[in-house]
């Protein structure tokens, strides 16, 4: 967690949407709560880069989304190609991370949990007394029987559920905030949930030669409330921004807001 966030706000158990954020103290309107830099970043210009570009798994995903791009859309098998591109990309991002920065990568959540051979995986949620050792531990995923899913790790092969298995493409795309082009990935902010009602609202702005988010209270804050963000266009219709979430980041928003709206 961002040391400027360290006395303003902390993370917990949030029912109903895993981990979250809450306050410390009291906030006031407008008062910054977060400040940091990216944990992570993807620019355009990496995609892009002739190295990646020639990689024969990557060419044919980008042969699909070309095909099935046309007028700013995609086909639902051109954005799977896509968003498989961005998978590929992030596995080997997060492979030449620091043991320190993976290990804060590999922290935040994956609201996909999709699995694929040769991914790889870090195994989270075992809940048995068998399971709970193996909580934390990576590997490449080696194939699956249809139900698990054979990972191999420093401890032998494990047979583990899909959702037990976070992949570092499902945590950059259920993290990621996008500015020009670019994809961040914030250790702090991203374990604020979405309200389509937020309290704090974020701004990216270049600051000493590097990116970095502001978080701001929307409104005063009273300490033990859960700090909340918008994930999209707060002026979209209810029944739109469910369907962005739901599409997006796998989950049907329940806030105050689409309670009202019917949602």
């Amino acid at each position: 967690m961002a040391d400027f966030a360290r006395d303003k706000v902390q993370l917990v158990a949030i029912d109903g949407c895993g981990r979250g954020l809450r306050a410390l103290v009291d906030i006031a309107e407008g008062e910054t709560i977060i400040s940091e830099p990216p944990l992570y970043a993807v620019h355009p210009e990496a995609m892009s880069a002739p190295a990646f570009m020639r990689r024969p798994d990557v060419a044919r995903l980008f042969a699909v989304v070309e095909a099935g791009y046309d007028d700013e859309t995609y086909t639902p098998e051109a954005d799977a190609a896509l968003q498989a591109v961005l998978d590929l990309h992030a596995k080997d991002g997060i492979a030449s991370l620091g043991l320190d920065d993976a290990t804060r990568f590999w922290a935040l959540d994956d609201c996909f949990r999709r699995p694929a051979a040769g991914d790889a995986v870090e195994i989270a949620g075992l809940v048995s007394e068998r399971g709970r050792p193996l909580n934390g531990l990576r590997g490449r995923v080696d194939g699956s029987d249809g139900e698990r899913w054979a990972v191999a790790t420093a401890r032998g092969r494990k047979s583990v559920r899909a959702r037990n298995l976070k992949t570092a493409g499902g945590i950059f795309r259920t993290n990621a905030y996008f500015d020009g082009g670019s994809g961040y990935v914030f250790e702090t902010l991203c374990r604020a949930n979405h309200s389509c009602a937020p309290n704090c609202a974020k701004a990216m702005s270049d600051r000493g030669g590097r990116r970095v988010v502001d978080v701001t209270a929307r409104r005063a804050v009273p300490r033990g409330e859960e700090i909340t963000v918008s994930y999209l266009k707060l002026d979209a219709p209810g029944a739109a921004r469910r369907a962005y979430l739901r599409e997006k980041y796998n989950f049907d928003c329940r806030c105050a807001r689409c309670v009202l709206d019917g949602g």
